[in-house]
């Protein structure tokens, strides 16, 4: 019976482990291109760890504003 227990409650840890290891991942390229082109739902599982991420780590927010500048400058040359 505790045996059964024990492995119910490992399980349990392995899986925050898990999401926590996952959160701390810095986001790629192409996760943050998903994200402001729209096809990154804010409230999927994907989108709610790349916000979560972006609290903590300042490398990825500057990414992301490095991004959203180089964006901007393309389509005011496109504009031109």
């Amino acid at each position: 019976m505790y045996a059964i227990f024990i492995l119910i409650a490992a399980a349990g840890v392995g899986r925050i482990v898990y999401q926590l290891i996952q959160q701390r991942r810095c986001l790629t390229d192409e996760e943050v291109s998903d994200y402001f082109s729209g096809w990154l739902d804010k409230n999927s599982p994907a989108g709610k760890r790349l916000t979560a991420h972006l609290g903590t780590c300042e490398k990825c927010r500057n990414k992301m504003l490095n991004h959203n500048r180089n964006d901007e400058i393309i389509n005011h040359l496109i504009e031109e």
